[in-house]
């Protein structure tokens, strides 16, 4: 998971005047069937967003740094619109909340592009269902924002946010192009990487083997440049090009631009190459 910074942006004025309407309808309507028409009814402004929004993370889902991987895109509500459904896993359970965050259903701030893989409901090979979907637990005990007075700041969400950097440090990756926890087991944040790992479908094999692809690429890249490195005994004017060129290939991977930079990073800082290290000073 890559951070996607969020402060530099803002929709521009015609759209933010149109959802400001809109919310202040949904908040002049008493009944939760009239908010959900009104919401379906103008689901196509947050769709007006989507090609910036996905602008800010150069056409990759805000979850995985997929591309075509993921297929379709969506614009997720990180705050479920409609409902939040309760959810059930590995002794962690959360309440269905009949009504969801309605009155942050046209605040931009609130929108996560997603892949289908990410965002959309599907099943494991053991038949688990997957999906971000309508989906939002809290940390137990936490104050849970039920009405507009309320403040979110107070919930504490398990599903990592991509907008939050402290949040998109407790992602990694291993040799294999599977994505782990990059906390101790024993912590809270563990059990929130874990649970988004799980719940975004970010194992799925087809996001495993694509990141493996890209974990291999990087290795070699490495093996080869430090094999120039140590046995060059003498100076060449083709053997440095062929090793900026290398060394330009591996700053293309860890590009934000790149699909699953955040794999190439993992690679490096796996490695024993304190001089590829220093690569990501540039990557930012």
């Amino acid at each position: 998971m890559r951070w996607i910074n969020v402060d530099n942006y803002s929709p521009p004025d015609t759209w933010l005047k149109k959802a400001n309407a809109v919310t202040e309808l949904l908040s002049s309507v008493k009944s939760k069937e009239e908010r959900k028409k009104i919401i379906e009814d103008n689901s196509n402004l947050w769709r007006e967003l989507k090609d910036d929004l996905f602008k800010l993370s150069h056409g990759k889902c805000w979850y995985s740094e997929a591309k075509r991987t993921v297929s379709f895109f969506d614009v997720d509500h990180f705050r479920p619109k409609n409902n939040v459904k309760a959810l059930n896993w590995d002794g962690f359970e959360t309440s269905n909340i009949d009504e969801g965050y309605w009155w942050l259903a046209f605040d931009w701030k609130n929108y996560r592009p997603a892949g289908e893989i990410t965002n959309r409901k599907n099943s494991d090979k053991d038949g688990v269902c997957r999906g971000k979907q309508d989906y939002f637990p809290l940390f137990k005990g936490c104050q849970c924002a039920a009405t507009p007075n309320d403040n979110i700041e107070y919930e504490i969400p398990v599903i990592l946010d991509p907008t939050v950097r402290e949040d998109s440090i407790l992602i990694s990756f291993d040799m294999n192009g599977e994505v782990i926890p990059a906390v101790p087991s024993d912590t809270f944040e563990y059990y929130r990487a874990k649970i988004t790992i799980k719940l975004l479908h970010l194992d799925n094999p087809l996001l495993t083997d694509a990141r493996l692809q890209v974990w291999n690429y990087c290795k070699r890249l490495l093996d080869e440049i430090e094999k120039i490195i140590l046995k060059r005994d003498a100076a060449s004017p083709l053997i440095e090009e062929i090793k900026r060129n290398r060394l330009a290939e591996l700053a293309e991977l860890l590009s934000p631009k790149s699909e699953f930079s955040s794999v190439a990073t993992a690679c490096i800082l796996q490695s024993k190459h304190l001089w590829a290290k220093n690569l990501l000073k540039f990557s930012a």
